[in-house]
């Protein structure tokens, strides 16, 4: 296999979704650009320059109807839509929308090895508050994401909380993967539902133990197209008010030494030839 560099990590990710755009607009599911990806179209007209992955929201309803469409569907192959039912040792809380041609390795040690090829991410956006119930329900999630990650014995470089997950995974491991997964969604979907009923038109994007500060729903409402590597692509038309809520100064470029990718993973185009 042969290591992609960072430019053709971004071409591929483009690539994919171009082609999770194509069925989008097939079957009318709405998404936007989100995050660094959208920093990038409206600061570089395209990825920032030292950014390895790309970033979609999608509103519950259609994130939901995509990963019903397309969670165990072959026939979308190479691409598939990675998550915990379907990918061994994924751990993470959102699905990725991948490219199986390639593969994913991870470079922290502290994971077990797991392969989701390349890669864009979909995060789900839902409604959310700021009231002090809303902070407990979001500490929950944390600690959902938190059961689970150790659950696939996700570790941490600290040695004392190493040591009390590796106690806790002892137990835990002996629970079938498939009742888990249940366990942990039974509870995310009470606590997103307990906090749609007290939301007052404010929206998060809730993924991997993380809450998103909580923007105006009518943000993300209206949708407009922006040039993102020279294709079209639709972003909010409020994303200035996102992202000077999310990033403040966002057009000001961050100090070199932070101009680096920030995650610990290397993507490997397969030798499908050697593999038939």
């Amino acid at each position: 296999m042969r290591e992609l560099t960072l430019r053709e990590i971004q071409i591929e990710s483009l690539n994919i979704l171009l082609e999770f755009d194509k069925i989008c607009q097939k079957h009318g599911i709405k998404y936007m650009l989100a995050f660094g990806t959208l920093i990038g179209a409206a600061r570089h007209k395209g990825f920032i320059p030292w950014d390895d992955d790309l970033d979609i929201w999608m509103k519950r309803e259609d994130f939901d109807r995509f990963v019903e469409l397309y969670e165990n569907d072959s026939s979308i192959s190479p691409y598939k839509l990675c998550t915990r039912n379907n990918t061994v040792n994924y751990f993470i809380d959102i699905p990725r929308f991948s490219n199986m041609n390639f593969s994913y390795v991870t470079e922290n040690p502290y994971e077990k090895p797991w392969d989701c090829g390349a890669f864009i991410d979909l995060y789900p956006v839902d409604c959310c508050g700021n009231s002090e119930e809303d902070k407990k329900g979001k500490i929950e999630l944390m600690n959902i994401s938190k059961l689970y990650f150790t659950y696939m014995g996700i570790s941490s470089p600290n040695p004392l909380i190493r040591m009390f997950k590796n106690v806790l995974h002892s137990f835990l491991k002996n629970i079938p993967k498939e009742k888990m997964i249940k366990y942990v969604n039974r509870k995310y979907e009470k606590v997103l539902n307990d906090m749609k009923k007290r939301s007052q038109g404010t929206s998060a994007a809730l993924f991997d133990s993380t809450v998103i500060r909580p923007v105006n729903n009518e943000w993300l409402d209206d949708l407009i197209p922006m040039e993102f590597e020279g294709h079209m692509f639709p972003v909010p038309r409020e994303y200035d008010k996102i992202l000077t809520l999310y990033y403040r100064d966002y057009m000001t470029l961050p100090s070199e030494d932070k101009r680096v990718p920030h995650h610990a993973y290397k993507i490997y185009a397969k030798d499908l030839n050697k593999e038939e």
